[in-house]
């Protein structure tokens, strides 16, 4: 019993999670670009050589030794706001998650925000390019790796942001439906479930013209359930 119950929960959040595939790549992202951070974070202090080629244009010690490599006017290095920046857009990213698991409608803010931290964390990636080629004449490819997460990400929101769903809108998982375009904007309406509540829900948001059909559909599924008799029983 408790066995099916797991089993079900377990089924229930690979289907919310497959209609979300945009918060779930932004969090993959996150977790992908802080370990990196992390790792250049504690290499930096522990004075260890990075596993890295240090000959030729590809030169990852050259790079992360370098003036450009700590916050102007301190001894931290950039990686701790790499750090920060995909801690945030974790934090969003699970927000995402959550709101989507639960059948809840995300906040309103919550896209807009993570394509403006996508924004900041391109222009910074880009400076940071810029002073590896032009600057140094040398490249980090851990430093390269982190960029990209960077840039993924933001293509990622800015996916997001151009599909948000219209105020009051339930969420795929709540609908039932299937996911929009990239995967977690609503998709119209409902297709799964029990065929007698999807004649009840079309009987009720459509009364009219509509209703008639909706209950005869209703009906003949119950009749053929044998919860309804034929016709009327003559006494």
């Amino acid at each position: 019993m408790a066995r099916d119950r797991r089993r079900r929960a377990a089924g229930a959040l690979r289907r919310s999670l497959r209609r979300a595939p945009g918060p779930v790549a932004l969090a993959t992202f996150a977790v992908l670009g802080m370990g990196v951070s992390v790792y250049l974070t504690t290499v930096h202090y522990a004075g260890v050589p990075l596993v890295c080629s240090t000959t030729g244009v590809v030169d990852c010690a050259a790079v992360t030794t370098s003036a450009y490599s700590v916050i102007p006017g301190t001894s931290v290095p950039i990686t701790v706001l790499g750090v920060v920046w995909f801690l945030g857009s974790g934090a969003l990213a699970g927000a995402a998650l959550i709101a989507s698991v639960t059948g809840r409608e995300e906040p309103r803010w919550l896209r807009g925000s993570h394509a403006l931290l996508g924004v900041t964390g391109l222009v910074a990636a880009l400076y940071l390019v810029y002073v590896e080629a032009v600057r140094l004449h040398r490249l980090c490819e851990w430093c390269t790796a982190v960029h990209l997460l960077v840039f993924a990400t933001l293509l990622v929101a800015l996916a997001r942001l151009q599909h948000v769903p219209p105020s009051g809108a339930r969420p795929c998982a709540e609908r039932g439906g299937h996911a929009g375009p990239i995967g977690d904007a609503p998709g119209g309406a409902a297709v799964d479930g029990h065929p007698e509540q999807l004649a009840e829900d079309q009987a009720v948001r459509h009364p009219g013209a509509g209703a008639p059909q909706a209950l005869d559909v209703h009906l003949s599924q119950r009749e053929s359930r044998g919860l309804v008799p034929d016709g009327p029983h003559e006494e």
